[in-house]
């Protein structure tokens, strides 16, 4: 495969799933390309092409994934992580809002409850749940942007489309009439995208294994303290991520030892 000019090009997104593909999108001469044989394959369907294409990119890439890959409609899947990335910045910026509100009045019940309203409610310490348990159940702006955020949480097992679009819908409803800015904001971008949420619930599309990757090339970005072009930075992310066999003919590495 050549690779696009480095004057020309960006990376949008890597993965490795279950060993069998790797997933990227090379943009050339400001125009999105998807790369033919490095998009997430089934092991089961390889014949017949594409299973699920899992990301949530801008306008451009979901253009061209939608010219390239055969019915890419049904295949792209905006997953969990994102949505709840979403959900949870319009929580935290529903709390700031309120608790600049309340600070002005002289109430500090907001104060330092941050990463109460953004972690999972199993990862906080007894004391913490107990304290958070009073605020979630009061009549904060903040606490019902909490439940709705949790009820989005909550729509991910549907086997049905039928049933998954209703809930999706009567969700979409709460969140509108809310009368919460940054909630209404996220509610009518996950309208807006909800044909592919309703893949990713489908397909139980996760995109925690390309998160995992790009954390891993942001390594070497920093190991390395930058490089001097893009093409050099990608042909580093190839000799890291490729799959290399780099030793000798009779010497294997610990990890590919045989064993007799």
């Amino acid at each position: 495969m050549k690779h696009p000019s480095a004057r020309a090009m960006t990376m949008s997104r890597w993965s490795r799933i279950s060993r069998v593909a790797t997933c990227c999108m090379w943009r050339r001469n400001a125009r999105p390309v998807v790369c033919p044989a490095i998009t997430i394959r089934s092991r089961r369907d390889r014949k017949r092409g594409w299973r699920a294409l899992r990301w949530i990119c801008g306008h451009a890439y979901i253009k061209a994934t939608l010219e390239q890959i055969p019915e890419a409609q049904s295949k792209i899947a905006f997953d969990k992580f994102h949505v709840a990335k979403y959900l949870g910045g319009a929580v935290d910026q529903v709390r700031k809002q309120e608790h600049v509100a309340l600070m002005r009045e002289g109430w500090e019940d907001l104060k330092g409850t941050r990463y109460d309203w953004l972690t999972n409610l199993r990862n906080l310490s007894r004391p913490r749940q107990c304290a958070f348990k009073v605020l979630r159940a009061s009549t904060f702006k903040t606490a019902r942007a909490w439940a709705i955020k949790t009820l989005g949480m909550r729509l991910w097992h549907y086997t049905s489309r039928t049933w998954a679009e209703k809930r999706w819908k009567q969700w979409y409803a709460w969140a509108i009439r809310s009368r919460l800015g940054p909630i209404k904001k996220v509610a009518r971008i996950i309208k807006k995208h909800l044909w592919g949420i309703l893949n990713a619930v489908l397909l139980q599309a996760s995109n925690g294994a390309s998160e995992s990757m790009n954390i891993r090339i942001q390594g070497i970005k920093i190991r390395c303290r930058g490089f001097r072009n893009k093409l050099r930075y990608i042909q580093a992310i190839y000799f890291h991520f490729g799959g290399l066999d780099l030793y000798p003919e009779g010497v294997f590495s610990i990890a590919a030892t045989p064993s007799f």
